[in-house]
């Protein structure tokens, strides 16, 4: 605290101004200043005798609100607080009311906040959307906090019991407690596990699991055998504390008391449990799957006969073992009593019972439908797994009714499992997946239209090369790209029909020539008409030859490159007579990323410009370009005005059939000798040994990976809070334009 002199502190107490200035900036600046003050503040403050408390309370109702400042919280919660008598429940009244406030505020966002779960909006305002919620609730049980911490130093905890506002101060009494160093009595911790229910619950346990007491070993007990728990989170965090209340790290001692007092039910659920928590010495990967199943094992032995036929295929298939294998291993007893514990159990049991039972080809239709119904991503899956296993009549009206579901992840699956056997029927209805909110389930729908072709998708398709969802998080530093991976999907899918209507060319001759905040989606489009037959095509992969690059930076021309591969595609598949003088110029000044494919494209052609290409390539000393031309040429049996040396000789003996194997001992090592001394890694010599290695077999010293990776510019991706939670972008990393 600043040293003031008595003085000083008299001066400005008869000073009046004095008041006015303290009131202005308790008001005006402790809720606004980025700048944290210490809560010695309040005392500094109170010793110029003024009276400053409808200041403090007026700037506590600043940062109370949900959409108000979060500045110095503390501080002028406790300046409010600092009077003879303070107001404890006139502050808790407020925080009380900007929590509902914020309740309210969150029921009319849940619109918003599907659409950001669901990817239907770009990533960055999914990013922002994900974390508005904790923004809105965090003054008030911020500001609860602190009222809470005060009036504790006072009254103790007793008066919380009784207050109309329980829930939010145990809520807030757990997070204090859960947050110090200081180890609370063992009366508050019982306190708060005696009063507090549903979400104020959850963060008791948090607090008891910072600070252990074994003096709460029957009420943990009692807690484990509870039917009613929901949350995995919080019933592997029983599972943790457990462990420590042993005292050796094991949570099996305390579940076996368990075992003797709790339903079948909830014995089954704790068995799953056991198997996915993770304790901290647990080893990883194998080991600590042993480890866990070790357990589990231990538990099983505790049950009833059937229950435990039923556990051990439980704890089977939960550690990788063959559902099927799991399922012919169950007696009798444990077939006739699955379908009841189906309809009683847990949700999050029913989603692993139900594969169980499906793959012991029972009744799951009525679990199908439950799981389905909870509109929860991993029920929905659980379900679709498990309606495959059975694979019975109704197994494709279920997946059509999947397609319903109010998550992405599980109408997806649904639409994957329907398209591989898809009547012409059902296509009309699938194609529907192209105007899905989701982007996901867009970008799902062009992906497998890449692999299964259909015709009914083109219109859909062309539609989606103008979908510009962004997947791409933007860094505030600049220098990145859009990612709209649908329309880039869209693209691709159409490239994979071997002749595409004329619309569908006009759309992508318009998405390769157009300037988009996404650059790749161009590079698609200029691959998917590698092949297409029609005259507009070669003038416009021409024509991208001679594209800027990214930002203007002529050393990544990503287009460009598409460019050079789509006409390198192009002469593969015989649609190119000709390339022109400026391409033969940029197949002989160009990077490799760019002249290494129109080199491939001129060693395919023959005739006069391949010639003249070669001329100038040996002219000008470019040894490599040349011999990428050659090598290729040999591979393509276009030999018209080549003389061959003898390792040429050999290679297109390979190249019409030879077995290398047919060579002499002396030919094979001249060809191998050759191709192991090319460089996989960089320039010219990286296309020679791709040839040698495709064309003719020949093996190379290390691999080629990604001939047709975009050459572009180190990035460094953008971490969000979002990328950390269950909605993160699925196509994560750094975008490669692919």
């Amino acid at each position: 605290m600043p040293q003031v002199s008595d003085e000083e502190i008299a001066a400005l107490r008869g000073d009046g101004s004095t008041k006015a200035f303290l009131d202005r900036f308790v008001r005006e600046v402790l809720p606004f200043a980025h700048r944290e003050y210490h809560p010695e503040l309040v005392v500094l403050l109170g010793r110029f005798g003024t009276e400053l408390n409808d200041a403090f309370w007026d700037a506590l109702d600043s940062v109370a609100g949900p959409d108000g400042p979060h500045e110095n919280i503390g501080v002028i919660v406790m300046g409010a607080m600092s009077s003879q008598s303070p107001e404890y429940d006139r502050a808790i009244a407020r925080f009380a009311r900007s929590e509902a406030e914020a309740d309210a505020w969150l029921e009319g966002f849940a619109e918003q906040t599907y659409q950001a779960e669901e990817h239907a909006v770009d990533a960055d305002a999914a990013d922002h959307i994900i974390d508005e919620p904790g923004d809105q609730y965090f003054n008030a049980r911020q500001g609860m906090k602190v009222v809470v911490k005060l009036r504790r130093a006072r009254d103790g905890i007793d008066w919380i019991a009784d207050n109309p506002h329980r829930e939010l101060l145990l809520y807030a009494l757990a997070e204090l407690i859960a947050e110090s160093r200081r180890s609370p009595k063992l009366a508050e911790l019982e306190f708060l596990l005696k009063h507090a229910k549903d979400w104020a619950r959850h963060q008791a346990w948090h607090a008891v699991q910072q600070h252990w007491n074994d003096g709460l070993g029957d009420l943990l007990l009692a807690e484990l055998a509870r039917s009613d728990l929901e949350g995995v989170s919080h019933r592997q965090r029983l599972l943790t504390i457990a462990a420590v209340h042993s005292g050796i790290g094991d949570p099996v001692p305390d579940l076996l008391k368990v075992f003797g007092v709790a339903s079948s039910e909830r014995c089954l659920e704790i068995i799953t449990d056991v198997i996915a928590a993770k304790l901290d010495d647990d080893p990883e990967g194998k080991a600590g799957i042993a480890t866990r199943r070790a357990r589990a094992d231990r538990l099983v032995q505790n049950l009833g006969e059937a229950e435990r036929g039923l556990a051990n295929g439980l704890i089977d298939i939960l550690t990788g073992g063959e559902i099927r294998a799991a399922a012919s291993a169950l007696p009798e007893p444990v077939r006739n009593l699955l379908p009841s514990i189906l309809l009683s159990c847990s949700i999050d049991l029913a989603g692993p019972l139900a594969c169980l039972a499906a793959a012991a080809g029972l009744d799951i239709k009525a679990a199908a439908e439950r799981l389905l119904s909870t509109d929860d991503k991993r029920d929905g899956r659980a379900a679709i797994q498990a309606l495959h296993i059975l694979n019975g009549v109704e197994l494709r009206t279920s997946l059509r009714k999947a397609l319903a579901h109010k998550r992405y992840d599980v109408r997806r699956r649904a639409l994957r499992a329907l398209a591989p056997d898809a009547t012409p029927d059902e296509r009309k209805h699938l194609v529907s997946a192209a105007d899905d909110d989701s982007a996901d389930m867009r970008l799902a729908f062009t992906r497998l239209m890449q692999e299964h072709i259909w015709p009914e998708a083109i219109e859909r398709l062309i539609e989606l090369l103008a979908d510009t969802r962004n997947f791409g998080s933007h860094s505030p530093m600049g220098g990145a790209w859009s990612r709209f991976s649908v329309a880039r999907g869209a693209a691709q899918a159409l490239g994979a029909f071997e002749e595409l209507p004329v619309s569908a060319v006009d759309a992508l001759v318009e998405a390769a020539c157009a300037h988009s905040a996404d650059p790749f989606v161009a590079c698609s489009a200029l691959s998917a008409l590698a092949k297409q037959d029609d005259v507009r095509i070669t003038p416009v992969l021409l024509a991208a030859l001679e594209s800027p690059g990214l930002d203007g930076d002529p050393a990544y021309r990503p287009r460009a490159q598409a460019a050079a591969w789509a006409l390198c595609d192009r002469a593969t598949a015989e649609k190119l007579d000709a390339l022109d003088p400026a391409a033969a110029r940029a197949s002989q000044r160009d990077t490799s990323v760019i002249a290494g494919p129109l080199l491939v494209a001129f060693g395919v052609l023959d005739g006069e410009p391949r010639e003249r290409v070669l001329t100038e390539l040996r002219a000008s000393k470019q040894l490599e370009r040349e011999t990428v031309v050659r090598t290729t040429a040999i591979a393509a049996d276009k030999l018209d005005g080549l003389s061959l040396g003898d390792r040429e000789q050999i290679l297109w003996r390979l190249a019409r059939g030879e077995a290398l194997d047919a060579l002499t001992a002396e030919e094979r090592a001249c060809v191998e000798t050759w191709s192991q001394a090319l460089d996989v890694d960089a320039g010219f010599e990286r296309f020679i040994a791709w040839i040698a290695e495709v064309a003719f077999g020949l093996p190379l010293v290390g691999e080629i990976n990604g001939i047709r990776a975009f050459d572009l510019p180190e990035r460094i991706g953008v971490l969000t809070m979002r990328s950390m939670s269950p909605y993160r972008e699925e196509e994560d990393g750094v975008d490669e334009g692919m």
